[in-house]
């Protein structure tokens, strides 16, 4: 039963998220000047995908969980504001429509074989950097609209739709300031059904996308008009980002090339991330991860009720997203000249959902801080409670004081 409300719970549409508490106590203007595009009701996401496109009955545009071997991306339209008859109740985020504006061609590419070497067909080619353009066009023009030149990219977590990442993240970047370019990585998860089962889909979902996501992340990189990238990943959407920037960093360290300069990563947020501890002292740990991204920030709850079902579904000693204080030194032994890693500690989440860094204001408003503002932890202005070496708590009166 529990398992049943973890795997569905997370699918239902929700009003806008609890204003963070750093614009509710005036600590902070939520917006100082927009641009005309900008202001107003109607929010504009720039989304990518590998799902598979498909209509409704009333033959709107949708995406389903199923598998796409080419990746495609768009945008999404939202509306903000309160809902019919029911002046009480917080405003609501309302899709408007989704609008498909080009796709990759399918990948594996076909390959010929040609004096000893692969090659792809050059109509292949063509498309994919035609392809390739539009998505840079679109990214500039999104880009020459306000002054913040960075990239705001969230990837969700599992059993979770195109449209409910859409939905996060118009109010998160609502609450960002409407600054930068949002972007929302939506992978095929989501595919419903028995939850064991559903939950094994999503997580060979996961391992599916990892060449798209890099085809993208290396589109947005090489962009020359992009300053700054900063990634939010969501519980096992940690795990797809992960994967695919150590994979990067692989290659860019065999090229010997600098992964800092190269992928312009200011910031990689991990929330709640259904990791096991082994797999990311091997994988990540062990690669020097942190060499190749500006600041890592985890936001962790040793009560998350739902990497707790996780980690009893794969017998786990312990998930990343549970990790307490007194496990880092034993863990990951961080060095005490590291300084671009840090360990949040969101405190209790309520039932067996772990959305806290969007339901909880004290939370969204240190991520408002950080990413918003560029606020390191421990930095004034931010007022985490200090724990041990590289580990803060967020407290229960954060910015009240």
């Amino acid at each position: 039963m529990l398992l049943v409300t973890l795997m569905t719970g997370c699918s239902t549409p929700r009003a806008l998220m609890p204003m963070p508490t750093l614009y509710a106590t005036g600590k902070a203007e939520l917006f100082e000047s927009l641009p005309p595009e900008l202001a107003g009701n109607r929010v504009n996401l720039l989304y990518v995908t590998d799902r598979t496109a498909c209509r409704d009955k009333q033959g709107r545009l949708m995406y389903s969980a199923g598998r796409s071997r080419s990746l495609a991306f768009g945008s999404a339209l939202f509306t903000i504001g309160m809902p019919d008859q029911k002046p009480e109740a917080r405003p609501v985020v309302r899709l408007e429509s989704l609008s498909e504006h080009a796709r990759f061609p399918p990948t594996p590419y076909p390959l010929t074989y040609n004096d000893g070497r692969y090659e792809v067909d050059s109509k292949i080619t063509a498309q994919e950097n035609r392809v390739d353009r539009a998505l840079t066009h679109e990214i500039n023009r999104r880009l020459a609209i306000g002054p913040r030149k960075e990239i705001f990219l969230f990837i969700h977590g599992v059993d979770n739709s195109l449209e409910f990442a859409l939905e996060t993240w118009a109010g998160m970047w609502h609450f960002l300031g409407r600054e930068g370019v949002p972007v929302v990585y939506s992978w095929p998860s989501g595919v419903g059904g028995v939850p064991i089962t559903a939950y094994n889909y999503d997580r060979e979902s996961g391992e599916f996308t990892i060449y798209h996501l890099k085809q993208f992340l290396k589109i947005i990189a090489a962009n020359d008009q992009v300053e700054r990238i900063h990634i939010v990943a969501h519980s096992r959407g940690t795990d797809v980002i992960t994967s695919a920037i150590r994979e990067l960093f692989i290659a860019a360290r065999a090229a010997g090339q600098d992964m800092r300069q190269e992928y312009k990563i200011a910031d990689l947020v991990l929330i709640a991330p259904d990791l096991d501890m082994d797999v990311v002292g091997q994988r990540l740990a062990a690669e020097k991860l942190a060499e190749g991204i500006g600041r890592i920030t985890i936001y962790v709850s040793p009560e998350d009720k739902a990497l707790g079902l996780a980690s009893v579904l794969f017998s786990s000693v312990l998930r990343f997203g549970q990790i307490r204080s007194e496990d880092i030194q034993t863990q990951i032994r961080i060095g005490e000249h590291i300084n671009n890693i840090a360990f949040i500690d969101a405190g209790q989440t309520e039932g067996i959902g772990h959305g806290y860094f969007y339901n909880n204001p004290a939370v969204s408003s240190d991520l408002m801080l950080l990413l918003r503002y560029g606020l390191a932890a421990g930095s004034p202005g931010r007022p985490l409670i200090p724990s041990r070496s590289h580990f803060w708590r967020v407290p229960v009166d954060y910015l009240k004081r």
